[in-house]
């Protein structure tokens, strides 16, 4: 099966600053850690959509744009030969349409994933 949407370039790998919390000793130099966590994961994601001429491209950006309107969606991903699932908002998609664009375009989306972690 193929697909109109092609992926160039993502940050999905990044691991987001650890949330810790710490509390100092008493009469001691330095202290303990009661609780360590990741916060939501932000990434973004490059790539293009293709069409067959311009009405099938408009068409296809379209769709496009009504996938990553969806809040709280599955985002599936293969990694290492299995699929990961993270549940995830679109924040911002950018699409840059320029008037030679007549069979593909250009797309970026920034994500945010509120639980920071992938799923099997």
């Amino acid at each position: 099966m193929t697909t109109p949407y092609n992926v160039s370039e993502t940050n999905l790998e990044t691991i987001d600053n650890r949330e810790i919390k710490f509390y100092n000793l008493a009469r001691k130099r330095g202290g303990n850690i009661l609780f360590t966590d990741y916060g939501a994961k932000k990434f973004t994601v490059k790539g293009s959509i293709t069409g067959t001429d311009r009405a099938d491209l408009e068409s296809k950006i379209n769709d496009f744009k009504e996938l990553v309107s969806r809040q709280s969606k599955n985002l599936d991903y293969d990694y290492a030969g299995a699929t990961q699932r993270l549940i995830a908002t679109c924040v911002k998609c950018e699409i840059a349409r320029k008037g030679f664009h007549n069979s593909k375009a250009p797309f970026e989306l920034e994500f945010i994933a509120p639980d920071g972690v992938s799923y099997d």
